[in-house]
């Protein structure tokens, strides 16, 4: 089922032109950029509008999955999380935007027990810690220690958008308002997965988009 209905001249597709994350995703998967290149998604209805898009696939190709920050065992010398994250991941539009949703497609392969549970979101327009370069499906790795490694959210120029941690179902979609929020970076923060342990646990989820406020059509918009 569509998240929802289009409304005419709100919900357009914000493009992203990177991303960053604490992994490179499943190795057969193709890493973060499948979180944004539409892969399992179901956007015949409007291409354009997100919240009509439909997740159709529980191939995990399709998805991203990253292995937990903490230690598989205890040979392996890793500091803990910050914030006691699993897993973090950014998106870039290339400059700032006025925001409208984000809507999230959880993992729906291996019953969805890889996805994502509980999350934080954070925005800033400029950084003042550079983010790691966009990672390669060649990245990945089952000990989490990959060259991307953990990034500090909870400051470094980055603001928290929610009070609590957000929600999304096991195999499910969800979206958050993000109205009123103009930023060019956005980044989401996992807290918690549905349950995967495999190789000491994996969490990610399926696809995500976000959506920025753009005048309806045919409004005049006059240029002092």
């Amino acid at each position: 089922m569509a998240l929802g209905a289009s409304v005419a001249g709100a919900d357009v597709v914000a493009p992203v032109v990177a991303r960053s994350a604490s992994h490179g995703g499943d190795q057969y998967g193709t890493g973060p950029v499948s979180l944004t290149d539409g892969s399992g998604m179901d956007q015949s209805v409007d291409p354009t509008d997100p919240s009509t898009w439909e997740c159709v696939s529980n191939h995990y190709n399709q998805e991203w999955m990253a292995q937990f920050f903490p230690p598989l065992d205890a040979d392996i010398f890793q500091t803990a999380a910050l914030n006691s994250k699993l897993a973090w991941v950014s998106f870039d539009f290339g400059s700032s935007m006025a925001l409208d949703n984000m809507y999230l497609w959880n993992i729906r392969y291996g019953g969805g027990v890889a996805g994502t549970e509980s999350y934080n979101l954070y925005y800033t327009d400029s950084p003042s810690v550079t983010l790691p370069a966009e990672p390669n499906k060649g990245s990945w790795s089952n000990t989490g220690l990959t060259p991307q490694g953990d990034y500090e959210l909870s400051g470094g120029g980055w603001t928290k958008f929610n009070t609590v941690a957000l929600t999304l179902g096991k195999s499910s979609d969800g979206s958050v308002s993000l109205s009123g929020i103009s930023a060019r970076y956005i980044a989401i923060e996992i807290i918690e997965n549905w349950g995967d342990t495999y190789k000491g646990g994996r969490v990610g989820f399926s696809e995500v988009a976000f959506s920025m406020i753009t005048p309806p059509s045919g409004t005049m918009i006059f240029m002092k």
